[in-house]
């Protein structure tokens, strides 16, 4: 092995026929390096990608209900509009508490493209008394929820009277295959952001970058706060 000396630097012979300039690259780790700065960049490209779909999120779930053509209709103050006639309610099952009192499960169809409003009154109410049983008072269009409300009482027939008819259930009725639990509302439409924020931070954190993200997000907010 020998070195020739040129005007560009010195030649270092490791077999015939190929010689290298000690100092520059060679190709393997031109390529190493190449695909380190194209990893460097997807991941980068990801990061953000994940910021924004975690900044956007509530901005995406607010967008159907500010984009709604169909005006809400109010069927306590407007009772004679057509619309109110397709909120009707309906009996799903009831539940033995086996210590003299009954939880009978309630739902709703709101066949109406229009979204409807009926507060606890004439328009909206348990019978026998209370009126008021911790029953829904919005209704989203073309919606049809079968545990819209639990009641717990002691068994004899309690009717449920929305505009477009009425639903009457007691302790002889269909009963329930496990104790009953009404809806959450609010909690199906928020779950897959919530999944997918806590996804995209769990990765910005484990690769590093989570800090990254909200220097870069505070920067270009003008580190308003």
């Amino acid at each position: 092995m020998g070195y020739w000396r040129t005007g560009i630097g010195r030649f270092l012979t490791v077999s015939p026929g190929k010689r290298f300039i000690e100092g520059e690259p060679t190709t393997a780790s031109r390529r190493t390096k190449s695909d380190k700065q194209g990893t460097s960049r997807r991941s980068s490209a990801i990061a953000w990608l994940l910021a924004a779909a975690v900044l956007s999120g509530p901005a995406v779930l607010a967008a159907p209900a500010a984009n709604a053509a169909p005006p809400t209709i109010n069927c306590s103050t407007d009772p004679g509009n057509g619309q109110c006639n397709k909120l009707s309610a309906t009996f799903t099952c009831v539940w033995n508490n086996r210590n003299g009192t009954y939880s009978a499960v309630f739902g709703y169809k709101n066949s109406s493209s229009h979204p409807l409003v009926a507060t606890v009154g004439l328009e909206n109410m348990f019978l026998p008394a209370p009126n008021g049983r911790g029953q829904p008072t919005t209704f989203p269009a073309g919606s049809t929820v079968t545990n819209a409300v639990v009641v717990t009482w002691n068994g004899s027939a309690l009717t449920w009277v929305l505009p477009g008819g009425t639903a009457t259930g007691g302790f002889w009725a269909t009963p329930c295959s496990s104790p009953p639990v009404p809806m959450v509302a609010g909690a199906a439409p928020a779950l897959p952001f919530l999944l997918l924020a806590g996804a995209s931070l769990w990765w910005l954190r484990r690769r590093g970058r989570l800090a990254w993200v909200l220097a870069a997000v505070r920067g270009s907010t003008g580190g308003a706060g």
